[in-house]
């Protein structure tokens, strides 16, 4: 493999836009970094076609592939290893190859990727906000709390992220506040004109059953929607997958992802 170039981003664009709900990180962040950003680093496949496309984003890294090749999965799980990821994630089936050589280091989680085209409507809830740089800290704690969503970030690296994004406008975090502290969040990860990714959907332990979560949710998505920007989000649960078929969203992607552990 070989570091692309700005004169690859064009192909590189064209390749994964083919196939959005297995790469939409990659995607989003080439938009808008570009291949030579401070905190973004891409390798594709020798060779003219991009069969394989692997991005490294401060700490983690995505990979997108068609057809990997031994030499290419040689390559990757020796960054990998080197580098000592926190997160590897993509399409499942090519996380399936990869992972095999690093059950010892890392969780395997396995979910799908959705489109939401609807969302019920709710009004604000009292303490909400939207994020500003001075936020962050508290909600990435928040985030990184929770095992399942936060696992493998660290909360000043995380922090970053969130003001990165807002910064340049790639990301937005919701919230609500109550007696002084924020206990409920979600958040674009990615996102640009057309196209946004929901994450890090967190409620504090003690507060999980007002429905926080739902209702900041439904709010996100319909400020997106209303914004005339597709909105895709990751599940893992099967609970949460049937909730969001009911809601009309279409499953358009498999996933899996390694933590370290």
């Amino acid at each position: 493999m070989r570091i692309a170039k700005e004169s690859d981003k064009e192909q590189l664009l064209n390749y994964l836009e083919k196939d959005l709900g297995n790469c939409l990180y990659i995607y989003l962040d080439i938009m808008q970094y570009g291949l030579n950003g401070e905190n973004i680093k891409v390798w594709m496949s020798e060779g003219k076609k991009p069969n394989t496309v692997l991005m490294q984003y401060h700490g983690d890294f995505q990979i997108y592939s068609t057809n990997l090749s031994a030499g290419e999965e040689k390559e990757i799980i020796g960054l990998i290893m080197r580098t000592k990821a926190g997160w590897i994630s993509g399409e499942k089936k090519v996380i399936d190859i990869v992972a095999g050589n690093l059950y010892d280091t890392y969780k395997l989680t396995e979910g799908w990727v959705y489109e939401l085209t609807s969302y019920r409507s709710f009004e604000y809830p009292e303490g909400f906000g939207i994020a500003k740089k001075e936020d962050m800290r508290e909600l990435a704690a928040l985030v990184c709390s929770d095992k399942d969503v936060g696992g493998g970030h660290h909360i000043d690296d995380l922090e970053k992220q969130f003001i990165e994004r807002l910064k340049i406008g790639m990301g937005r975090n919701y919230y609500v506040r109550k007696n002084g502290e924020i206990i409920s969040h979600i958040a674009t990860y990615a996102e640009n004109d057309k196209l946004a990714i929901t994450s890090g959907m967190v409620t504090r332990e003690d507060m999980r059953k007002e429905g926080y979560s739902s209702i900041l949710e439904g709010c996100l998505v319909n400020d997106l929607l209303k914004e005339g920007k597709r909105v895709f989000t990751r599940v893992n649960q099967d609970r949460r997958a049937r909730f969001l078929q009911i809601m009309g969203a279409e499953k358009c992607g498999e996933y899996a992802r390694l933590q370290k552990i």
